[in-house]
């Protein structure tokens, strides 16, 4: 009986802790600096970039459309859109507001210090881009034929990777729900070696 009470009291708070964490962003390259231009009537652009981190999961661009456009983000293997297509973002549609606009990706794997691309895409409509003249030094900015478009400009962009960490009330609950199977384990051999 006190067998069948312990396992109903640490499952589910196994089952809880496992369940519960929180997503941490962390930035790994970005450019955020004043915008000085802005690039209009575009249905695709890039920005090139050199990670130091192993993973990435998301890429934000400053982004605006002339009405609404639904953009998505490719990332390319080296410089420019030649490359082998690693992943594509989830669709996002954009209106007229200026925001930083974040794109999700399933999680890819890269290799720090190597160059890698993210082009820009709409399929319905055109957008525009911020740029600023503080130039990220690990990449460049694409027009959209994949060239390199300017020695003297980067878009405003960040990209970087979520992970998850539980919470502190999830590792306690992880540990309460072991240590009562622990308990229910050694009650167990201990009532069978008197036997």
């Amino acid at each position: 009986m006190r067998k069948i009470i312990f396992a109903a009291l640490a499952m589910p708070a196994m089952t809880y802790a496992a369940g519960a964490h929180a997503a941490t962003v962390i930035v790994d390259q970005s450019n955020l600096g004043d915008a000085t231009r802005e690039f209009s009537n575009f249905f695709s652009l890039g920005q090139s970039f050199t990670p130091t981190a192993t993973s990435i999961s998301f890429a934000s661009f400053q982004l605006r459309a002339s009405g609404t456009a639904a953009i998505t983000v490719q990332l390319y293997e080296g410089a420019g859109f030649s490359g082998a297509l690693l992943g594509t973002s989830d669709a996002v549609t954009i209106n007229t507001t200026l925001a930083m606009t974040q794109f999700t990706f399933a999680p890819i794997t890269l290799t720090p210090g190597q160059l890698y691309t993210l082009r820009l895409s709409s399929s319905t409509g055109t957008f525009a881009a911020r740029a600023t003249e503080n130039l990220y030094a690990r990449g460049d900015y694409y027009n959209a034929s994949g060239v390199p478009a300017t020695a003297f400009i980067d878009l405003i962009f960040s990209e970087g990777y979520s992970s998850a960490v539980p919470e502190p009330a999830s590792w306690a609950m992880m540990i309460s729900g072991f240590g009562l199977v622990g308990a229910a384990v050694r009650r167990r051999k201990v009532a069978m070696s008197l036997a």
